[in-house]
Parts: structure tokens; sequence; C-alpha cells
């Protein structure tokens, strides 16, 4: 199979995405401070979670830290269709960090 027949194959989805997490992304850059938000990346949103991922146990303490102190809730008011933030570090099956919100 060719690259360009790979590419439009695979295109309306990448594009489905991308249209998808448009409007995460954008919220993300705009509340997460430069320091922080370099850390992560955005793996998607499924059944109201953001899930995201980062480098090292370091980069997931901070990250965690941050949205405990109310990162969190900045992210959900800028998008309320999330309703809890996930955070692993990549390359491991890690997933004992889903931030709820506070009742």
């Amino acid at each position: 199979m060719s690259l360009g027949t790979e590419l439009k194959r695979v295109a309306p989805t990448l594009r489905r995405r991308a249209d998808r997490l448009g409007g995460v992304a954008a919220a993300w850059l705009d509340v997460v401070p430069p320091s922080l938000a370099d850390l992560a990346t955005i793996e998607g949103v499924r059944g109201g979670t953001l899930s995201l991922s980062v480098d090292s146990a370091g980069a997931k303490f901070r990250l965690d830290r941050a949205l405990r102190e109310g990162l969190d809730a900045a992210l959900r008011r800028r998008l309320p269709s999330i309703r809890s933030i996930r955070v692993r570090i990549a390359g491991t099956d890690a997933d004992d960090s889903t931030r709820r919100p506070r009742r």
C-alpha cells in the first residue's frame, strides 16, 4: 500500500479527532501555565474524562498537584463536558490518578 493511499484512508479519522480535540487543546493552552502545559500530551476525551500523558513520575506529580490546587476546576469551567481528568505516565498502564470534581 502506498503512503498516499494510507493517508487518504486515515484522513477522515484524523480530521474528526482534530476537530474534537481542537477546543480541548485551545482551552488547555489558555488555562494551563506554559511550564505545566509543556509537560503533558492530550490523549483524548472519552465519557467525560480528559486523558493526559506525561513522560515521568516527576511531571505527573507536578501536574497532579496543580490539578488538586484548582487547575481541574479551571479546566472544567472552560470545558463543561469534562467531569474528570486522568494523568498517566506514557508507556505504562497505570490509571490511578483520575481527578474528579470536589463536591
